[in-house]
């Protein structure tokens, strides 16, 4: 694993030993609608659903765009939503998730207040939002117009009250490209399984491993071996889209063909063009082993989890990776991109591998696959690594001492 790189001041939620205790209070939560799931509205969803167990009052507001990139009819349509949540509620804690935040960074400036939709001047300088959440900067994942939205996004970081990431890549990401130094972490928890991590994944299994290491399930089966139970699976719960680089997997297990393993897939945008395209390529050059499970809901993902061996994330920037700590607290190791969020997530559960070097990936599974004490090396890492990450209440009580510190 890389050595951790310096960080900026940070609030980890892993500092908090226990959950505050119930308390009244009311924050405005701006998110952006969207047309599917992802690892941003999942952490939002369950920060907010952790913050009301905590008694606080927590007002949702989803506004609609093309999400970091509003027109001038959905400008003015966030800050008449705004206004009239704040006729109802009247002066509270505002947090933008930040591809709402980073795409108008007006909401943080005095010259911008809800007062310009509704004429009125009672509030006098005070901005519309308080707290800006990043999920991603968004000029890693922006295309031909990063450097635009790299700016716009650097407005709202210097000009709001408190910024929060969540993660330590990410926060450093926002002070190299910001310049904003005190920016506060406050990292995804998890939801752990009813039953046991990973229980029984080192040992029935570790049959059909032993049977065709190295040498493929039929080829095993062929010198008189014992049957396996069922070939290994190599998951990614990802959606597709560039940045995830899920065509590294074709490049990476190619080689591999000679040996039994399943790559089981999941999650959405695989009905958009570039996305049945990297599905339909995949399939190609891995016949047989794909194994497309779509976009699932999270009640779904406990299912997923309790069939995969190791869980691979290859993406060219990730925020953090919530998909690996899910993965780890149902004992399940991975494979990561290295210099990335995701590299946190996973502590020692597994490798990081460059995500531009498909022969790092193939050298890496390879080692895995053939070598029984390395898998059951990483798969009681996971299982170890699940007892010490934080639940989600440990990562609201962060947020309900952020969002109380905040005086409106």
């Amino acid at each position: 694993m890389n050595a951790p790189r310096s960080s900026p001041a940070v609030v980890d939620s892993d500092r908090h030993e226990a959950p505050a205790r119930p308390s009244s209070g009311t924050v405005i939560w701006v998110e952006p609608r969207l047309s599917a799931p992802s690892g941003g509205t999942v952490y939002n969803d369950r920060v907010i659903a952790a913050l009301a167990d905590h008694g606080l009052e927590v007002h949702r507001v989803d506004v609609s765009a093309a999400w970091p990139r509003p027109d001038e009819t959905a400008r003015h349509a966030v800050h008449a939503q705004l206004s009239a949540v704040r006729d109802r509620l009247g002066s509270h804690p505002v947090v933008v998730d930040g591809l709402v935040g980073g795409g108008m960074p007006e909401l943080f400036s005095s010259d911008s207040a809800v007062g310009q939709a509704d004429d009125r001047a009672d509030d006098g300088a005070r901005p519309v939002a308080d707290v800006l959440l990043v999920h991603l900067p968004l000029a890693v994942d922006a295309g031909p117009d990063s450097d635009r939205l790299n700016a716009a996004e650097g407005r709202a970081v210097r000009q709001a009250r408190r910024v929060v990431a969540t993660s330590r890549w990410a926060a450093e990401e926002i002070r190299r490209r910001h310049g904003r130094r005190d920016v506060e972490v406050i990292s995804p928890g998890v939801t752990r399984p009813a039953s046991d991590p990973g229980s029984g994944r080192g040992s029935c299994r570790e049959v059909g491993f032993e049977a065709g290491a190295g040498i493929g399930a039929d080829a095993a089966a062929d010198a008189g071996a014992a049957p396996a139970l069922r070939p290994p699976r190599l998951a990614m719960a990802a959606s597709f889209t560039p940045r995830k680089n899920h065509r590294l997997l074709g490049d990476a297990l190619e080689p591999l063909l000679d040996r039994g393993w399943t790559l089981q897939l999941a999650g959405p945008g695989a009905e958009t063009p570039e996305g049945a395209s990297v599905l339909s390529e995949l399939r190609r050059r891995l016949p047989g082993r794909v194994d497309h499970r779509g976009a699932l809901t999270p009640e779904a993902m406990p299912g997923f989890w309790e069939h995969a061996d190791l869980v691979l994330l290859p993406s060219w920037a990730e925020t953090f990776g919530m998909v690996v700590t899910e993965a780890c607290v149902h004992g399940v190791p991975g494979i990561v991109s290295a210099g990335t969020g995701a590299e946190e997530a996973l502590g020692e559960a597994g490798a990081a591998c460059d995500p531009g070097s498909p022969e790092a990936w193939t050298a890496q599974l390879r080692a895995w696959l053939d070598g029984p004490t390395l898998r059951r090396r990483w798969a009681e890492t996971a299982r170890t690594r699940a007892d010490r990450l934080p639940p989600w209440t440990r990562t609201a009580a962060a947020w309900q001492t952020l969002i109380r510190s905040v005086d409106r």
